[in-house]
């Protein structure tokens, strides 16, 4: 089979993982993509690319293009480039860091007006990240339900 007949039989979605800065979502999409934690923490420029690929029952094959979006993107010029054609939007913020729940709304608000246009509408999740930090945990449980019932968000609780 060549590599174009491959390409055809294979559904892509792009999934951009946004939040501000160390709520983890390079070590999420390292994790997911390669298996991989490292607990160094290196600041994202710009956007970040992982690509995981899998196959689904019935042979359907699937590529997942995460796109780690730098935290500091609210504040630049590019974010409604690396948001364009999101079939998935992750907000992810740190359990233990209230100022990185609080911002969400910020990156909602701003992801859904640059996304207003677009015909298909993408999923919006809230990622609650490092629930191994339960004793450090300032971001309660009811707190995360109540943002993403009001937002009518999917919602998930991980550790990278």
């Amino acid at each position: 089979m060549s590599d174009s007949e491959d390409e055809g039989t294979e559904r892509q979605f792009k999934i951009i993982l946004l939040g501000e800065g160390q709520a983890g979502k390079t070590s999420i999409c390292q994790r997911y993509a390669s298996n991989q934690y490292t607990k160094q923490y290196h600041p994202t420029t710009g956007v970040d690319f992982y690509l995981k690929r899998t196959t689904l029952p019935g042979s359907k094959n699937l590529a997942l293009k995460l796109w780690d979006v730098s935290g500091q993107a609210l504040k630049g010029r590019m974010l409604d480039k690396y948001v364009f054609g999101a079939d998935a939007v992750m907000l992810v913020y740190d359990v233990t860091n209230p100022a990185s729940f609080d911002s969400l709304t910020e990156w909602l608000q701003q992801t859904r007006k640059m996304l207003s246009g677009q015909e298909k509408q993408p999923s919006y999740a809230l990622v609650a990240n490092k629930i191994d930090l339960e004793h450090l945990r300032s971001i309660k449980s009811d707190r995360h339900h109540k943002f993403a019932q009001d937002n009518s968000l999917l919602t998930y609780a991980v550790s990278a």
